[in-house]
């Protein structure tokens, strides 16, 4: 397996591990799997993904056009898309500006996509399903698709009590960004957290004082 699609993969069972004690249900940590994902759209190798997100949303912002609907949806897969194209690898994208950024675009798809669908009337787990495979499809690497379709889609109809809450939509995108970025921090490189503000690289140390702020928000949280 090629080193950069290992990293991907770590990356992803990284934002599990972080996101597992603080989110509720398989929906929300499908979610952190996204955000852990999306941060590295800005490498050459993603295009792919990229040219498919930004064609996702010219498509469903016409049709939202001719059935007179908002066209929010389709608008916030082109503008990521956007954002992306311009970023440089570990640039914006690999902050704390660009993460938040990135994790209330993304938080704005599921809960306009969310509430598009109970418009339709459709239920909630269904709804639910719906977002994660598309999200999915338009941003995870296409190697991981199958499995991830297969797990969340099991993991909604198996478990039906779901309920949607949007603080917890964008907080499991936050979450599984920053897991990303953190792992980003044990390579040589580093990462410049508070780009485009400085560019000063943070490295191992930073990710200790994280992984302490980590654990003190699991003893809040449970306390």
């Amino acid at each position: 397996m090629p080193s950069y699609k290992k990293h991907l993969l770590f990356s992803l069972l990284i934002s599990l591990l972080v996101a597992s004690p603080f989110l509720p249900n398989v929906f929300y940590l499908a979610l952190a799997v996204v955000g852990a994902s999306i941060v590295d759209l800005d490498h050459p190798v993603r295009n792919r993904n990229l040219l498919l997100l930004a064609s996702s949303g010219l498509v469903l912002a016409t049709v939202l056009f001719i059935i007179k609907m908002p066209l929010i949806l389709g608008l916030t897969l082109i503008l990521m898309a956007l954002i992306f194209f311009v970023s440089s690898h570990r640039g914006l994208m690999h902050s704390i500006a660009g993460v938040i950024i990135i994790s209330v675009l993304l938080a704005l798809f599921t809960s306009s996509a969310f509430l598009l669908l109970v418009n339709f009337s459709v239920a909630i787990g269904p709804s639910l399903a719906i977002i994660l495979v598309i999200l999915g499809l338009i941003i995870l690497n296409k190697q991981i698709v199958p499995f991830y379709v297969v797990v969340v889609l099991l993991g909604i109809f198996l478990i039906p009590s779901y309920y949607f809450n949007p603080y917890y939509v964008f907080f499991a995108f936050l979450i599984g960004s920053m897991s990303h970025i953190a792992l980003d921090m044990f390579t040589g490189r580093g990462v410049k957290l508070f780009s485009p503000f400085s560019e000063k690289k943070f490295g191992k140390k930073t990710v200790f004082i994280l992984t302490v702020v980590w654990v003190m928000g699991i003893v809040w949280f449970y306390w």
